[in-house]
């Protein structure tokens, strides 16, 4: 049942109530700038623009020209794909399966806690969540500026304390 909450909460989140519409907004000069990408012949994957190449970061110089010349730069991160699916049968199963295993977890730990209270399981779950979200979204937050940062805080958060609510205690 865990797997289940944690699975509709991410479809409200993400699809129903749209909390992270910011982190996708749509911009009317999307048909050239994608005409453009498949011009360029870009292969699929995630691009951080704006940034040196790899190994230009062992050079110093170039490093501290690079610095110099880019702050107050426009810069962007790019994830290009070249064929758009709209199957999303694969991600609902892996999303599905992710979060039974996810609920499974924190079930398991609750049941080596042996909580006194409802209150202890929802304090445990909400501090599972902050962790998760502080290693993950709000690490990538610092540096990439997501728009949508406090969706998931909030999907750190509320689903999680549902789960301790209705874990069991051993009162």
């Amino acid at each position: 049942m865990g797997g289940l909450i944690l699975f509709v909460w991410q479809f409200l989140s993400f699809a129903m109530l749209n909390l992270h519409g910011s982190a996708s907004e749509h911009t009317p000069l999307q048909d050239p700038i994608l005409e453009r990408l498949a011009e360029l012949e870009l292969e699929e994957g995630m691009y951080a623009l704006g940034t040196l190449a790899q190994e230009d970061y062992q050079d110093p110089v170039k490093v501290e020209a690079y610095l110099a010349e880019q702050d107050g730069q426009p810069w962007a991160i790019l994830n290009y794909h070249k064929e758009w699916s709209s199957d999303m049968t694969p991600n609902l199963v892996r999303s599905l399966i992710m979060n039974l295993l996810i609920a499974f977890g924190l079930f398991w730990l609750f049941g080596k806690v042996a909580a006194q209270n409802k209150l202890t399981n929802v304090a445990i779950a909400v501090v599972i969540g902050l962790l998760a979200f502080a290693y993950h979204p709000y690490s990538q937050f610092i540096w990439f500026k997501a728009p949508d940062i406090w969706a998931h805080l909030l999907d750190s958060l509320l689903p999680f304390a549902v789960l301790g609510f209705l874990a069991p205690t051993s009162e």
